[in-house]
């Protein structure tokens, strides 16, 4: 277990939807956290996670990145479509 899943398991120990309504808050501590993190957004879950390269993170810990293909970071959201970016956030912080 590495310290991204370490920090996952010692600080939620209870699920607050994570997964299901705030992976944007759940991706934004993990960024805060851990800065090399980069989030991610999947368009078919509709789900937020970070990536650090190697793996996906989000509540559930790590996930290998062959499992899950279409996504976008938020930086290329915000640098190549800006509205599709806001419409996102706007979705997932109501």
């Amino acid at each position: 277990m590495n310290e991204i899943e370490e920090f996952i398991k010692r600080r939620f120990d209870v699920d607050c939807h994570w997964t299901e309504g705030n992976c944007y808050y759940f991706a934004m501590i993990l960024c805060w956290r851990f800065p090399h993190l980069k989030k991610i957004y999947f368009p078919i879950e509709g789900h937020w996670a970070v990536e650090d390269g190697e793996a996906y993170y989000d509540f559930n810990g790590r996930t290998e990145r062959t499992l899950w293909d279409v996504y976008y970071s938020e930086d290329w959201l915000k640098k190549n479509d800006i509205d599709l970016y806001n419409e996102i956030i706007k979705d997932c912080t109501k």
